[in-house]
């Protein structure tokens, strides 16, 4: 008689894309408190960016997690919420402009709810990333997110994990 198969279904592979990415600048603003919370910020860069007649030249919508909140108290966990508008910008304080992308990065994309984007990105350093022949590089992991939640059901929900990987 053969062993008991185990049962549980297996993970599906992660369809990840190795590619260099162009840098980009974007503006953010830094949040801190409850994960829930933290995407309020985009609402203020947004209007910030309306009001300096920005607006219609949003390209990117990216969101940096600078910590785990499943590992921090919520009064310590920050978020970077940030708007990329393919021109050079000055930002007011408290927002300022930073640099993303450049190099490699592992991009996986993420469909349906938000909520799921740090499960998505466990899986993608668990499962992809220690078989892949790569290392992480020194630089912010992001969330380029390519729908708006206002206009879009959640379940087909977009949303790029970049993952920023060290030179071969």
């Amino acid at each position: 008689m053969l062993p008991a198969a185990d049962n549980a279904p297996a993970e599906p592979a992660l369809q990840v894309r190795v590619l260099t990415l162009e840098p980009f600048d974007v503006v953010a603003l830094r949040t801190r408190g409850a994960f829930d919370d933290l995407d309020q910020a985009f609402g203020r860069v947004f209007a910030w960016a309306a009001g300096a007649g920005l607006a219609d030249q949003l390209q990117q919508l990216i969101g940096i997690a600078l910590n785990d909140h499943r590992d921090v108290p919520a009064r310590a966990c920050e978020f970077d919420c940030a708007m990329g508008f393919g021109t050079n910008v000055a930002a007011p304080p408290p927002m300022r402009v930073l640099r993303l992308g450049g190099g490699d990065h592992a991009v996986l994309r993420h469909v349906g709810s938000y909520a799921g984007l740090e499960a998505a990105t466990d899986a993608l350093l668990r499962q992809w990333l220690p078989d892949s022949g790569r290392v992480l590089r020194d630089a912010p992991l992001y969330y380029h997110y390519l729908d708006d939640p206002e206009d879009v059901p959640e379940a087909i929900l977009r949303a790029d994990i970049c993952v920023p990987l060290a030179a071969r």
